[in-house]
């Protein structure tokens, strides 16, 4: 009989007011440091992507390169010196512009109702000037005159990456020959 009243004592008894708030604010801590982690993960799965997206480009110009160096038709718009900048405002290509195809299913991981994630990113056609928006691939051929495209010209390309402001700023430049 003893053992039952000692164990019946032990089952009324409860959680003090004291360790609820303990076990609360240690599950408080815990989150907040796993929030934090999982903003840093974020970031570091939307830099990831962009310079992925970048490295594909370049691989997609190789590929386009190297079909028409063969004498293959491929269904990419045409490029020539006229259409390497193909937009009005020199900044973004389009569907059916020169690059606009090969970037068509690409997204932009900062902003995923951005679907232009090509842009210019010279002034000059001589030369990197940057990038103007997060998550896009600057593109830009390293010759002179502009427009002098040709299979000589070399197209480079980088991912535009947020700096410590939030500004896009260039990542790392890959080079592959024209078409």
């Amino acid at each position: 009989m003893n053992f039952i009243n000692k164990y019946s004592e032990t089952l009324k008894k409860g959680f003090s007011l004291i360790e609820l708030l303990v076990v609360v604010a240690i599950i408080g801590v815990l989150a907040a440091i796993g929030i934090v982690g999982y903003q840093k993960y974020l970031e570091s799965a939307k830099r990831n992507a962009t310079i992925s997206n970048a490295a594909n480009f370049l691989k997609a110009l190789a590929a386009e390169g190297t079909a028409r160096s063969g004498g293959l038709a491929t269904s990419v718009a045409s490029c020539s010196p006229n259409s390497f900048s193909n937009d009005p405002t020199g900044s973004s290509y389009g569907l059916g512009s020169c690059f606009g195809d090969m970037v068509a299913n690409m997204k932009n991981p900062y902003n995923l109702a951005d679907t232009l994630v090509l842009e210019d990113g010279a002034i000059t056609g001589q030369g990197q000037s940057g990038c103007t928006t997060v998550g896009h691939i600057a593109i830009w051929m390293n010759q002179s005159p502009v427009g002098a495209y040709n299979s000589s010209t070399n197209i480079q390309v980088a991912a535009c990456l947020p700096n410590d402001d939030g500004n896009a700023i260039l990542g790392p430049i890959q080079t592959v020959n024209g078409f």
